[in-house]
């Protein structure tokens, strides 16, 4: 949860009610809120308190004063109303962030305490909703030293002109060697040089730093852990210019110190890009509620076609382009209207509630009612974006009730918990190789497509658990393992081998008298998609593009970073993996294993096999061990592991040279794998 500090004199004053420390307590925790604890600071007190994490419009101490006016009935403020106006701020050209909203703000009266909360406010909701200003970033400057129409433009950052807010950059730039981007001469030096407005006057300027280039700024602040972020490689950038040609912002990074805020600031304009509408017109809702002074305007945004973009090679306008430009007016002040019923309240709370009391508990909660002959209509204020369905309606009624005047329920019947028997199993298993002396290890579950597939190219892992029985045979394409008449007759079915490449693929029919499920058509058209790979929208790296469909590749990654320790290393881990299957609701299941491994200059099979008769035993199963020609291990000296009714539930062996080569592992490696899902509903149809 955010935490805000607010000034305790303030916030009180504003209250009908004098509250003890006590009593403001258990008002604030009713409406959700959490005092932690008052602190004294230059001789005045301040309230640290939690706010929920969805109401953005709490964060600052008018946000607070505000709903807790609303709350206490006693002064419910007026909806904020945006006025018309001529203000323009005209797009032009291509520009890095599309999406836009500006406004303006008349008769703000700041004093040393609002001043402060408006930057803290300012800097909240650029960390919160804004993701740190990447989805939205917002610039506030004095409306009365900025000469509209507003441009908003992209340019060369070399020649581009600014005053960094508070001189910031320049003095580091001029350290640096940069000073070919700082003004010198009346040749670059924007502020020497007479610049001239519509009427032919000179016109005033306000800065007190000298200007830089936008180039030279980003030279200088690269080493600045905040600012460093927003800078793009690019060599052109957007940047917001008024009529005087003064470059009042340059969004993400910086404003301009010509036209910066301060206390004596009575209009301010403000501007908001990014890539998200919907948080941009949140957080334009969110501050001309907590700030939006005496009279709100509204600024229309003209969107100009480029004529060199609309023109053809041969110079004539393409077809299908307009050339009227289009018109989007801000701020965007749309409400939210939802309707309730009186039986559906009193059904979701347990209670008995008539329709004024449930129009006085929804206004004491900043919305606006109107009681219709059947339902109730409510209007979702401005500011409280974090309604988005019915049900947040019915919560604030709950909130406006007070949590301690609902009934206690005598519920009738007692929810024991306990840990599954997965878990159980799980701990159990974790303890009997930690006995036999090898490491517990936790690897990622997501890796690269090239690990996961490199596995399940060479060989097989353990079936997909479905149902009570195992999934028969899949292959595709090239290099499909055949099976020996000797080992069908045993009872084995070679697991799903899944290609990248689906082309050729082969179904094996199995008899309905075997325990082996019969394989879902579904499931595998859902498998050959993404050659069984539960794979991630946008991966950030090639390293996390996949879920794992087995726990070898994390365990040989980790003998790989830890080779320098002196052989033998023996390893195991418990963990889940990700399979696609086409029945479930979501496409995919998790199926637990477990896995061990042995590295060193000898294979160590045997201490691996010992491993897994120890664990088998324990666990009250017969099992026994078949050979596997082509897999993922080395020939002869790998196998499967079946239990009872020949029912395959791992695999075992060296592994493959090549295996190893490619993870650069230059020890031999032993590697079990065994499916736990499969083993407990063995050990369960036993009892």
């Amino acid at each position: 949860m955010p935490a805000i500090t607010i000034h305790k004199h303030l916030f009180l004053s504003s209250l009908r009610n004098t509250y003890t420390e006590a009593s403001l307590n258990d008002l604030l925790f009713t409406y959700g809120i959490e005092l932690e604890e008052t602190v004294v600071e230059n001789g005045s007190e301040y309230l640290k308190l939690d706010i929920p994490a969805n109401r953005y419009d709490l964060l600052c101490l008018e946000g607070m004063i505000t709903a807790m006016q609303y709350y206490e009935a006693n002064n419910r403020p007026n909806w904020p109303v945006v006025n018309a106006s001529d203000h323009q701020v005209i797009v032009e050209n291509s520009i890095e962030r599309p999406v836009l909203s500006c406004a303006v703000v008349r008769n703000i009266q700041f004093d040393d305490e609002k001043f402060r909360s408006y930057i803290n406010y300012q800097d909240s909701l650029n960390r919160n909703i804004g993701r740190n200003r990447r989805c939205m970033a917002m610039g506030t400057h004095d409306y009365d030293k900025i000469k509209f129409p507003v441009y908003y433009r992209r340019g060369e950052k070399k020649n581009l002109w600014i005053t960094p807010l508070n001189g910031r950059g320049v003095s580091e730039a001029v350290n640096e060697g940069a000073a070919g981007g700082v003004e010198e001469s009346d040749e670059h030096d924007c502020t020497a040089a007479p610049v001239y407005d519509q009427n032919g006057e000179i016109a005033e300027r306000n800065a007190i730093f000298p200007k830089i280039t936008i180039e030279a700024l980003e030279k200088a602040i690269k080493k600045n852990r905040v600012l460093s972020r927003y800078i793009t490689p690019s060599t052109t950038t957007s940047y917001f210019v008024d009529s005087n040609d003064v470059i009042i912002s340059y969004p993400p990074v910086l404003n301009s110190d010509e036209t910066k805020i301060s206390r004596e600031t009575k209009n301010v304009f403000i501007d908001m890009t990014g890539y998200d509408r919907a948080k941009i017109d949140d957080t334009m809702r969110y501050l001309i509620h907590n700030f939006g002074g005496e009279r709100i305007e509204e600024v229309h945004i003209v969107y100009k076609c480029n004529d060199e973009e609309d023109q053809g090679e041969d110079g004539e306008k393409v077809a299908g382009r307009e050339s009227v430009p289009s018109t989007l007016i801000t701020p965007l002040m749309d409400k939210k209207t939802y309707v309730l019923t009186k039986e559906q309240v009193n059904k979701e709370l347990r209670l008995n509630l008539t329709k004024e009391m449930i129009k006085h508990h929804l206004e004491r909660m900043m919305h606006q009612v109107s009681l219709e002959e059947v339902d109730i209509k409510v209007v979702v204020h401005p500011a409280r974006c974090d309604v988005m369905h019915s049900a947040d309606l019915v919560e604030d009624i709950a909130v406006s009730y007070n949590i301690n005047n609902f009934d206690r329920l005598n519920v009738p019947f007692f929810c024991i918990g306990k840990e599954l028997i997965a878990n159980v199993l799980s701990d159990k298993i974790r303890a009997e190789c930690a006995f036999a002396g090898f490491n517990e290890v936790v690897s990622l579950c997501l890796l690269s497509r090239e690990e996961n597939n490199i596995v399940r190219r060479r060989g097989d892992c353990p079936s997909t658990c479905e149902g009570d029985e195992m999934v028969g045979q899949i292959g595709g394409g090239e290099g499909i393992d055949e099976e020996s008449e000797e080992q069908h007759d045993a009872g084995e079915t070679v697991s799903p081998l899944l290609k990248s490449r689906p082309v050729k693929a082969k179904i094996e029919v199995l008899d309905k008298d075997s325990n082996l499920l019969n394989i879902n058509l579904s499931r595998l058209a859902l498998e050959r998609e993404n050659g069984g790979n539960v794979e991630l929208l946008n991966p950030k790296s090639k390293e996390y593009q996949v879920m794992r469909t087995s726990l070898i590749p994390g365990l040989l990654k980790f003998i790989k970073k830890n080779a320098y320790h002196k052989p033998p290393i023996r390893i195991f881990e418990v963990g889940e993996v990700f399979n696609i299957n086409g029945e479930s609701d979501t496409g995919v299941i998790n199926c637990r294993r477990i896995a061990g491994a042995v590295a060193g200059t000898t294979d160590g099979l045997s201490d691996l096999i010992a491993l897994i008769n120890q664990v088998l035993t324990k666990c009250k199963v017969h099992t026994r061990l078949v050979k596997k020609e082509k897999s993922l291990f080395l020939e002869k000296r790998g196998g499967r592991i079946l239990c009872d009714d020949d029912v395959i539930i791992g695999n075992f062996g060296v592994v493959h040279p090549r295996i190893l080569k490619f993870y650069g592992i230059g020890l031999v490696c032993s590697i079990f794998e065994i499916d736990l899902d499969n083993l407990l509903k063995i050990m369960v149809s036993k009892r």
